[in-house]
């Protein structure tokens, strides 16, 4: 078993408290960090590799037109208390989210 950092956590940990809550404030600016990373790696200052790894790290993904982007719509509404999200299982590819989204648009169809 690998030794753990000082304040680590382990997703599989069922001790809830030990978990720390982000705040709107801090998402918003990691958002900001990894925009300006991606328009650095755009222009070759850094890699696609280190760019991958900060989306790693942060959990997110990049999307200039998403609605994280939108400061207007960021002052009107929460989203961190709006939207309840398996964030671990919407990050993976297959996770719950994108099995619920293709049974939905797939029903939507038929």
């Amino acid at each position: 078993m690998a030794e753990r950092d000082v304040g680590f956590v382990e997703i599989t940990s069922c001790e809830i408290g030990r978990f720390r809550r982000w705040t709107k404030a801090a998402i918003i600016e990691n958002i900001r960090l990894l925009s300006a990373m991606e328009e650095r790696a755009a222009r070759g200052e850094v890699t696609r590799s280190r760019l991958q790894d900060l989306k790693r790290a942060s959990a997110f993904s990049h999307n200039q037109w998403g609605l994280w982007m939108d400061d207007e719509l960021m002052l009107s509404i929460d989203p961190i208390e709006a939207v309840t999200v398996d964030w671990v299982h919407n990050s993976m590819q297959d996770g719950t989210f994108t099995t619920e989204v293709c049974l939905r648009v797939e029903r939507q169809f038929r």
